[in-house]
């Protein structure tokens, strides 16, 4: 909340200085969600005070403002991610002919652009893209699962990254900067959730399994969990996510000393 203008605000925080970022038209609320490499561009969603719809916006590093507008004749957009070159947003969007939220992109501001559902699915979210924005990732419904985590790449489309062994959902929350490296949230037997990083070679590895294929000896002590991977380093070979340490909510950092995956490119599928 900013005293001064009332509102609640964007921040961009420095290290030494809180920056406000501007509101859309006056409207009352904003939410910076995504910030690029160099921390001059940011993206996420704001109230617009002459229509009072949640819209898709980016900052620039004046903090000034931009609408990213809608899809179609659609009333709402959210920017959840963005590349880390800052030319690329993403998020969702409501489709006007069905009210569906669908998974969305943003190219240099530009208008709008539908990334489509998976297989049997009505809606879908983007929540994050690689380097450059080639490579988008998120999640939505399908014939497989109320959530499943997808992969999108312009050649290819809108592909599935499926579940882990006996799991009922996923959901994809980072990617490497190639593009080779996708990290998230899913469930395994017994609904108990696990954190996942996938890679083309691999497919869907809890981060347990993950960490055995580099060290076998690698267990879990009881009261310990990787309950989530929300985002994964450059190189794709450092999660960071929140799990249970003794049983109390800690976020963690799991790595691997590995080779650097390399996406695999055929089109369709990824």
């Amino acid at each position: 909340f900013n005293p001064a203008s009332g509102l609640n605000q964007g921040i961009r925080w420095t290290g030494d200085n809180i920056q406000f970022l501007d509101a859309l038209n006056h409207g009352l609320n904003a939410q910076a969600n995504a910030v690029s490499a160099d921390g001059s561009i940011v993206a996420g969603v704001a109230v617009d005070g002459l229509t009072g719809h949640d819209t898709a916006v980016m900052w620039d590093a004046s903090g000034a403002v931009t609408s990213l507008g809608y899809l179609n004749d659609g009333t709402s957009s959210f920017a959840l991610g963005l590349s880390a070159d800052g030319h690329v947003a993403v998020g969702y969007a409501e489709e006007a002919l069905n009210g569906n939220d669908v998974a969305t992109r943003w190219v240099n501001g530009a208008s709008a652009e539908s990334l489509g559902k998976l297989i049997g699915g009505t809606t879908s979210q983007a929540t994050a893209a690689n380097q450059d924005g080639s490579y988008i990732v998120g999640f939505g419904d399908s014939t497989l699962a109320s959530q499943e985590a997808f992969i999108w790449t312009e050649q290819s489309g809108i592909k599935g990254l499926g579940l882990l062994t006996d799991g009922t959902l996923s959901k994809a929350q980072g990617i490497s900067a190639n593009g080779a490296v996708v990290v998230g949230i899913a469930d395994t037997t017994g609904a108990v959730r696990s954190g996942f990083r996938w890679t083309a070679q691999t497919g869907m590895q809890s981060l347990l399994a993950w960490l055995q294929d580099n060290d076998p000896s690698y267990t879990l002590f009881a009261g310990n969990t990787l309950d989530a991977a929300l985002g994964v380093s450059a190189d794709g070979n450092t999660v960071y996510g929140l799990g249970k340490l003794n049983g109390r909510d800690q976020p963690f950092v799991a790595r691997t000393y590995g080779p650097i995956a390399q996406p695999v490119i055929t089109t369709p599928p990824v």
